[in-house]
């Protein structure tokens, strides 16, 4: 995340990408660029509204068997035995 201030170029390169991206997906590509710099503050403005985007497209963990030496818990590797 950057603003249309940011001194590495990123909103420009970003605005490319969405280009591509939309052309092949236009329903699940979203652009939003805010004012600011490559700063912390830019990122804390942005990050809970970006998450949630990426969230809707993201699947739940799923379960992992153990594999040999690896005692599973719960569904969790909890402990790895020395091989």
């Amino acid at each position: 995340m950057s603003g249309d201030n940011d001194r590495f170029g990123i909103a420009f390169e970003t605005a490319l990408l969405f280009k591509r991206l939309f052309d092949k997906q236009p329903e699940a590509t979203e652009l939003r660029i805010i004012d600011g710099d490559h700063t912390w503050a830019v990122w804390a403005n942005a990050l809970d509204g970006a998450l949630k985007y990426l969230y809707r497209f993201a699947a739940r963990p799923q379960p992992v068997a153990p594999s040999s030496g690896e005692i599973a818990v719960s569904g969790e590797i909890a402990v790895t035995r020395p091989p």
